[in-house]
């Protein structure tokens, strides 16, 4: 679980646990699992990868998914709001935002079967000329980066972004498309797990 583990790339959010028995609270997350790698066994290799870097990715995507492809879009077509909030947020004297984050693609290796591995910026920070984060975990598919490097951001490989001030979230376009389509069983263990408990989802 995200906020359970210390190599969570999201491991400064505080989050309450769900309200179940560990027994319970283990075999749901067996179940959510066993449902990722049936998602992965129906659509082709080479598909895109939402991981969490935990021990499992959260979930899968394929590529040819036109509901994420088109949050993506989403994403890189309002990511000037996102950058002009970053750039009014570099004057404040007392920070606004509570949570900024960045979700980045970097190319996976040939020998992965992936196409791309999408892993989450924190630390987020625009200094005028450019945009900077800094790698929130460990890499599975993708050599040349680790944890920990500060990465300038391009654009173009903006496949998300998020910030949350007073409260209010603002972006996660593919993290509501991935809402749209878990199961209830899933919605019960991710509705408490940041992003999703900071976005107004039904």
């Amino acid at each position: 679980m995200w906020h359970e583990r210390s190599n969570s790339p999201l491991q400064r959010t505080r989050c309450r646990s769900l309200p179940l028995a560990p027994e319970s609270q283990s075999q749901l997350f067996s179940r959510v699992k066993q449902r990722a790698a049936e998602r992965q066994q129906r659509w082709a290799v080479g598909g895109i990868i939402i991981s969490s870097n935990n021990e499992e990715p959260i979930v899968w995507f394929a590529g040819e998914d036109a509901g994420m492809l088109e949050a993506i879009r989403r994403a890189q077509e309002s990511f000037p709001q996102f950058v002009a909030e970053l750039e009014v947020e570099s004057r404040r004297i007392i920070p606004a935002m509570q949570e900024c984050l960045i979700k980045y693609a970097f190319p996976a290796t040939s020998e992965s079967g992936v196409a791309v591995e999408h892993m989450f910026l924190g630390e987020v920070r625009h200094n005028g000329t450019e945009i900077r984060g800094v790698l929130a975990s460990e890499p599975m598919y993708t050599t040349g980066v680790a944890e920990g490097d500060e990465i300038v951001v391009e654009p173009n490989r903006v496949s998300d972004w998020l910030y949350l001030i007073g409260g209010k979230a603002y972006g996660g376009f593919t993290f509501v498309h991935m809402w749209n389509n878990f199961s209830e069983e899933e919605r019960r263990f991710y509705r408490d797990q940041p992003p999703f408990a900071w976005l107004d989802l039904p």
